[in-house]
């Protein structure tokens, strides 16, 4: 399983996003940059999709 981890950011940077999150009304968390994403065929996407319905969360398939 893969485990994104916040990213540790210089303050100049934490600042930039904090002055976006004000801007646009929502809060932003800030993740080290996972591995690619997976390329799903259609039928394994089909798959996934059910299991987000049934298990009410959202899915994100990395390679």
């Amino acid at each position: 399983m893969t485990c994104l981890t916040y990213a540790d950011l210089p303050e100049e940077k934490v600042k930039k996003v904090a002055g976006l999150e004000k801007d646009i009304d929502v809060i932003l968390l800030a993740y080290e940059k996972p591995p690619a994403a997976a390329d799903l065929s259609s039928e394994n996407l089909r798959r996934v999709k059910q299991l987000e319905e049934e298990l009410g969360v959202r899915l994100v398939a990395y390679a």
